[in-house]
């Protein structure tokens, strides 16, 4: 098993990216395309649930020293999400809806993200803390990722009480 931080995380992004691919080889299918979509929305959450998680509990981030790279990464979130289940809805609403344009964007989007994230955070992480951290985390990561609960809510509002002290961050979360 890794350890590296990095690795696991590319993997999610990765396979967030491979989900997206996929939506353009179901041809226009109404039904894999509700699929795709209602898995990719799993994965995302699941992994921004994580990711936010490692984020708050485990980087001592200072809220004003690293205010440009938190705004960033939380508002990248905000808008990944928002713009996916603006497609599920869509799809929702009408299966025949076509959404390439967005799924394009959405890509994109993720890609960029993943790029910024590992750049800025991962890596940080791998450098930062020491193997044993990086293995409670990765331990911690695979238990919460088995239990299938992703309450993004409650993260949310660990990360409020920790950057209480930034105003300006705490409007992004």
């Amino acid at each position: 098993m890794s350890t590296s931080i990095a690795e696991h995380f590319a993997s999610d992004h990765d396979q967030i990216i491979r989900i997206l691919r996929s939506y353009f080889k179901t041809r226009g299918n109404p039904e894999e395309n509700i699929q795709i979509i209602k898995n990719l929305n799993w994965i995302i959450d699941r992994h921004f649930y994580l990711e936010e998680k490692v984020l708050v509990q485990y980087l001592e981030l200072d809220p004003y020293r690293n205010f440009t790279l938190l705004i960033r990464f939380y508002s990248e979130h905000n808008e990944i999400l928002n713009l996916n289940a603006k497609i599920r809805k869509n799809l929702e609403y009408d299966p025949l809806f076509t959404i390439n344009p967005a799924i394009t964007e959405l890509q994109n989007l993720v890609v960029l993200h993943k790029n910024f994230e590992m750049e800025n955070f991962y890596y940080r992480m791998d450098e930062v803390l020491s193997l044993d951290e990086r293995r409670v985390i990765l331990k911690s990561l695979d238990i919460s990722a088995k239990s299938g609960f992703y309450p993004m809510v409650k993260i949310r509002e660990s990360a409020k009480v920790l950057f209480a002290s930034n105003p300006e961050l705490l409007k992004i979360l």
